[in-house]
């Protein structure tokens, strides 16, 4: 791996920052940065992202059997990143955000509180905010460059990314399956897909939202 002064920085979010390894591979580090929806907030946790690194590259390499994924290395990165740090496949991102949700929070909890539904499934009356679904249900969102993700249905999530991706959706509900057996107690679990001849999951993978974790 080139030293870090050598890489080209491609961008930076809310807590990752992004660098060009090549023409075909990313290195993702991920700081200690903490936001609430877009604010990032002045005071790091420190080890934050080598908590949520190692946590996306146990399950990467627990889970690859199940959906491959874009790992390459988590421990050929440059010495100052190394446990915050993964070298990664480049890939083109599918503009949909696949989210598993085995339990009423977050934006699902503002939406049931509003409709009675999230992303457009019909869910009991009465639920409390945290409390645990009957069963995992499968929550889309759009990807944005900027601003909140917009929760969708699956039907919409179908048409957006059209009739060539639709394995993306068997995909996701057989993740979704897997989850409920594995790591049932986790408030909100998030995968994302990418296209490059397959689909592959990619960054985040059975952790919570880094954000604000």
């Amino acid at each position: 791996m080139s030293d870090l002064a050598a890489l080209d920085h491609v961008s930076s979010g809310k807590v990752r920052d992004i660098y060009a390894v090549g023409d075909d591979r990313l290195l993702l580090v991920a700081s200690d940065r903490i936001s609430t929806y877009d604010v990032v907030h002045p005071t790091p946790m420190p080890d934050k992202g080598k908590l949520l690194t190692g946590l996306t590259a146990f399950w990467l390499d627990r889970t690859g059997s199940v959906c491959p994924n874009h790992l390459i290395s988590f421990t050929e990165v440059p010495e100052e990143f190394r446990g915050r740090a993964m070298l990664v496949e480049r890939l083109e991102m599918v503009p949909v955000e696949c989210v598993v949700r085995g339990y009423i929070t977050g934006s699902g909890w503002k939406d049931y509180q509003s409709t009675g539904a999230v992303c457009g499934i019909e869910l009991p009356e009465g639920l409390r905010e945290s409390e645990q679904l009957p069963e995992p249900i499968f929550t889309p969102a759009t990807k944005a460059d900027t601003g909140h993700d917009v929760n969708i249905s699956e039907e919409e999530a179908g048409r957006l990314i059209g009739p060539d991706l639709i394995g993306l959706l068997v995909a996701v509900d057989a993740a979704k399956i897997h989850l409920d057996h594995v790591i049932s107690s986790k408030k909100m679990e998030r995968l994302r897909l990418s296209v490059h001849e397959n689909l592959l999951a990619i960054n985040q993978w059975l952790v919570a939202s880094p954000s604000q974790s």
